[in-house]
């Protein structure tokens, strides 16, 4: 049987991506979240600024139910302002998911700005 790849997995995958390609300027982290809704965890994917005292800034977040795992739900504030989270049948959909919201115009507009401030910090 195919092995099913946890949400928190898939996540740490894209953290670690954003680490190495801006040389940990912007530190990619997944945190455990809080959830209103009962029998869910929720995964935060926040970016850690060392250079800006680590502020902490949340990327984007996976919310699904901890015995299933998906259908997974992905939201960023960013991007899904006033709509629902975005549900993941598979570990692919996930992917293409968060690959989305990382690569749209305001993630990637927050991610400059940090990276500059960062990289021009005293």
């Amino acid at each position: 049987a195919e092995q099913i790849v946890p949400p928190r997995k898939v996540l740490s995958k894209y953290a670690a991506e954003l680490s190495a390609a801006t040389d940990e300027w912007l530190v990619g982290e997944v945190e455990a979240g809080q959830t209103p809704l009962a029998g869910q965890v929720v995964w935060q994917f926040m970016v850690r600024i060392p250079a800006l005292d680590n502020y902490k800034v949340q990327v984007l977040n996976v919310r699904h139910d901890p015995l299933t795992l998906y259908p997974s739900h992905v939201w960023s504030r960013w991007i899904d302002v006033n709509k629902p989270a975005q549900s993941c049948g598979d570990q692919q959909e996930l992917q293409q998911a968060i690959e989305a919201r990382i690569a749209a115009q305001p993630v990637q507009g927050v991610l400059a700005s940090l990276l500059s401030q960062a990289k021009n910090s005293p």
